[in-house]
């Protein structure tokens, strides 16, 4: 010890430490993995390419889809894309892009950039059968690996929370490969992305495996492979709507000697007759949007194969967080009636319609200004659909009726409903927001006890 007046003390401490022996390295969880890499060739994308370079993964990179499709043929049998994201990833164009490179169903690793605090990202969680999500604000070396091999079936990831049924037990959804196998693998075809979000969660929860398309030209050439046991399909949708899908499903079969795929239709629309035209184009069943779990369940059971084998089940808490009824403008009963109590996943939504939405009032509106009565009711018939999904009753009430208004020609009457839409769609907003700020807080609560 050395001490002086008015300068202090300084001490010293000399312990005599032992060699401690070194701990062997694990092995890779990657090693020999193929991987492709997608994002810019600078930042997280390169740093994630480098870390599975070092662990022993042959690694493929590209600045996006368009850019791998014009890559050389034929590429090496990739296991795991991993693809960094800033927003919304589209699915269904991963998933299209993959078929067309390879051929075949690949595994996808998201590295989001997630703008609200959902809680328990830290580790990687699957999504669906193919997709694993890792937040990429909060990944190390460590973490990437992790990722990397939870996506390629090394490793178990974290699953989304099911939602514990009426009968207190949750279904396994198989996976893809066994799915196919007993003849129950699901095609959707559905342009709406919140509308995929909720479908997707809801075959999950029931434990059904399914790919999606947004149209109905790229569902007709993924029926073609043959691999669906059913297809669920909106009615309404860009490039081919579901009645034109249905009729070309039914020529093909009669043409080609095939057996009936089941068709159930999915409709916003609720139309007088629909019904009725469904079946007349060849359609099995039909379904009005938002339709309960139960009830879909009900109709897909009714139309697919049974299950060959007893199916995995697994007991479950029940899922906590969640909001009651923000205000009269977003009723989120109606959401958890679709999806469950998860907080996580009415986050995802909410998160989704907020970023969908803002686009499309904004094309509604400059297609009045312009004159293009006909872009007002496209745009109002997309936005009716998701906004009931979230429980925005009076928001999905006035897309009717501007829906309605613009494909009549009535430019008087769109013009009268106008500032009520834009007044309740702002009410919506509002109030999304509120309800994702409370789910963000109640996220922070839970990893603090």
């Amino acid at each position: 010890m050395i001490s002086a007046p008015d300068r202090g003390s300084a001490f010293t401490v000399i312990l005599p430490l032992g060699k401690l022996e070194q701990a062997p390295e694990p092995p890779s969880p990657v090693a020999g993995l193929s991987c492709l890499v997608i994002g810019p060739q600078a930042g997280m994308a390169a740093d994630i390419a480098l870390h599975l370079q070092q662990a022993g993964a042959d690694v493929l990179r590209a600045p996006d889809l368009d850019a791998l499709r014009a890559f050389p043929k034929p590429l090496p049998a990739l296991w795991v894309w991993v693809l960094e994201f800033t927003g919304v990833p589209d699915l269904a164009n991963m998933r299209d892009a993959a078929h067309q490179i390879h051929g075949a169903d690949l595994n996808f690793l998201l590295v989001q950039h997630l703008s609200i605090n959902r809680g328990r990202r830290l580790k990687p969680r699957r999504l669906a059968h193919d997709v694993v999500q890792v937040d990429g604000n909060l990944l190390t070396r460590r973490r990437i690996l992790e990722a990397v091999a939870v996506a390629a079936g090394r490793a178990v990831a974290e699953e989304l929370p099911t939602i514990q049924a009426q009968r207190g037990r949750a279904v396994q959804a198989p996976s893809r490969e066994e799915a196919q196998r007993q003849g129950r693998l699901i095609l959707v075809a559905e342009d709406n992305e919140v509308n995929q979000l909720v479908i997707r969660s809801q075959l999950e929860i029931i434990g059904l495996a399914a790919d999606l398309v947004p149209n109905g030209q790229l569902a007709l050439e993924r029926w073609a492979s043959g691999q669906y046991g059913l297809v669920l399909s909106d009615l309404h949708m860009p490039v081919m709507d579901g009645y034109q899908f249905a009729a070309a499903v039914r020529e093909q079969e009669a043409r080609r000697i095939l057996a009936r795929t089941p068709i159930v239709a999915l409709s916003a629309a609720a139309q007088r007759g629909e019904a009725e035209r469904c079946r007349a184009a060849g359609i099995d069943d039909y379904l009005s949007k938002p339709v309960s779990i139960e009830r879909l369940k009900e109709t897909l059971e009714k139309w697919l194969p049974p299950v060959q084998s007893e199916t995995q089940v697994r007991s479950g808490e029940p899922a906590q967080g969640g909001n009651r009824a923000t205000n009269v403008h977003l009723d989120l009963d109606v959401l958890k009636a679709l999806v469950g109590d998860d907080a996580d996943l009415i986050a995802t939504l909410l998160q989704e319609f907020r970023l969908r939405s803002v686009p499309t009032a904004d094309a509604l509106v400059s297609g009045f200004a312009e004159g293009r009565l006909e872009d007002v009711g496209f745009h109002a018939h997309k936005l009716k659909s998701s906004a009931r999904s979230v429980g925005a009753l009076a928001l999905g009430e006035a897309c009717r009726q501007l829906e309605a208004a613009g494909k009549s020609g009535d430019r008087e009457k769109v013009a009268t409903l106008l500032p009520g839409f834009e007044d309740e769609l702002d009410a919506v907003l509002e109030a999304v927001d509120r309800c994702m700020a409370d789910l963000a807080m109640k996220g922070k609560e839970g990893n603090t006890r």
